[in-house]
This record gives C-alpha cells, sequence and structure tokens, in this order.
C-alpha cells in the first residue's frame, strides 16, 4: 500500500540479536547513526522485521541493510505492505456458481464477522471493512445457514486458513 500506516511494529535485528522494538506513529520510523541514542553503526548488518502489522494486511519480508558508503543519511527503507483479500464460491455440479446460499463468516471463536447471500455465477469478495477485524493467520470459519433452492444445507464448517487468503 501507499498509504503510511500508524501502529506497525518493527523490530531491528543486528544479527539474530533483538536490539530494539519499535513502533510507527504516523507511519514512519527514524534510526539514526549518530547523536544520542544512535542504534546504528558504521561497517554492521542489520534486519528491520514487521513484528505487527495492522489487521487486513499480508507481511511483507524483513528488510536487510549494511551501514556503509552506498547507505547515505537519508536512506530510506520501506515496507510495501499488501491487503488481503477473500473471495468465495458456492459450487454445484459441473462447476457451476449457484446463487441463493446464505452463508456466514466467523471467528475462530465462533463470533459472526459478515452475512452475505451468493448470486448465481458470481463468486463474493468479503468487504475490506469485514477485513479489518481479522488478522494475518487467524483462522476464520465459513458456515451455510440456507442452502439455494434445491439443495440441502450444507452442515460442515469450512476453515479458511492464512494460506488460502494470501
Amino acid at each position: 500500500t501507499s498509504e503510511a500506516l500508524a501502529g506497525v511494529g518493527i523490530d531491528l535485528y543486528e544479527g539474530e540479536t533483538k536490539i530494539d522494538t519499535l513502533t510507527s506513529v504516523d507511519g514512519d520510523v527514524v534510526l539514526s547513526t549518530t547523536g544520542e541514542g544512535a542504534k546504528l553503526e558504521y561497517g554492521k548488518s542489520y534486519k528491520l522485521h514487521l513484528s505487527s502489522i495492522p489487521n487486513g494486511y499480508i507481511p511483507a519480508d524483513d528488510i536487510e541493510f549494511t551501514i556503509n558508503d552506498e547507505f547515505v543519511s537519508d536512506t530510506e527503507l520501506t515496507f510495501e505492505l499488501e491487503k488481503f483479500s477473500i473471495t468465495i464460491s458456492k459450487v454445484g455440479s459441473e462447476n457451476a456458481l449457484i446463487g441463493g446460499a446464505e452463508l456466514e463468516l466467523l471467528k475462530a471463536d465462533g463470533t459472526s464477522l459478515h452475512t452475505f447471500t451468493t448470486v448465481a455465477g458470481s463468486s463474493y469478495t468479503v468487504p475490506a471493512e469485514v477485513l479489518e477485524h481479522i488478522a494475518y493467520g487467524d483462522v476464520v470459519k465459513l458456515r451455510e445457514t440456507k442452502a439455494p433452492a434445491g439443495y440441502l444445507l450444507n452442515t460442515s464448517v469450512a476453515h479458511i486458513l492464512r494460506s488460502i487468503i494470501v
């Protein structure tokens, strides 16, 4: 995303040792190589790791860097976070997308997040405002509450795992 996100937790590592935890206030975190409180030293290699991100986003890869002559004082390192999405389809015989199924998206503890009805010939994408209540890696469940006309109610509960959300 190109928007600055507040509340992102970033761990600073030197090698495998965590040396600081930082939290973005307005989307930015500033690290200094000079002055009081300087954390970075010339010639050393570091890693930035996202320790916490807002709900609805996929974690970005770590950023590794070395403080040297090529790393100038105003170098900007940026984590590019992407929002995840969940798309759901009710599929019948011959892979036809079936309408009229009433479905409910639930948190792992059974708390309802969202209900919707499928439309024939279409998949359903869960709205972004619902995804803001789901952290990356959370297990969410999908339950059919009303079967489409001519079908039996599916009483099994599907678990949507992180590998599907990406």
